[in-house]
């Protein structure tokens, strides 16, 4: 003997009611917030990642500007340290070169002084050495010599 079971179909229908009605409930109070809710959050999480990289576009041209300005900045530094760097060269040259001008006047002048002092002594040594000459004379000889 085979006892078959067989499920009432008004109790199972009527079991399936309460499952069904927690289903739908759970649906509209925890499922569909929780949903739009993750639905929000990646969306704005997409408008992030979209702003961020239209900022990092901003800021690499930006950057770049920057860097081509800097570049022109250095170029004309460079231009008018150069410039002024030769300025100075040639203000140094010329100071130097009117003190060698100055200096070697300075030296010819002295030359000048001393050969004409030179001839003067020379001069004067030389009317000393004959007043000398003749003073020895006269001594050596006794008498007075003339000088001639």
């Amino acid at each position: 003997m085979e006892i078959i079971i067989i499920p009432n179909p008004t109790m199972t229908a009527l079991s399936a009611v309460p499952f069904l009605v927690t289903v739908v409930a759970l649906y509209f109070i925890l499922f569909k917030p929780l949903l739009a809710y993750i639905d929000a959050r990646a969306e704005a999480a997409e408008s992030g990642k979209r702003e961020a990289a239209g900022l990092d576009a901003q800021v690499s041209t930006r950057t770049a500007e920057l860097e081509a300005r800097l570049a022109t900045v250095r170029a004309e530094v460079t231009e008018l340290r150069a410039t002024r760097r030769a300025a100075a060269i040639h203000a140094a040259q010329a100071q130097v070169s009117a003190a060698r001008h100055a200096a070697d006047a300075r030296v010819k002048d002295a030359v000048a002084q001393l050969d004409a002092e030179r001839g003067a002594a020379k001069a004067d040594l030389a009317v000393q050495a004959r007043s000398l000459a003749t003073q020895v004379a006269g001594q050596v000889l006794g008498r007075p010599v003339a000088a001639g």
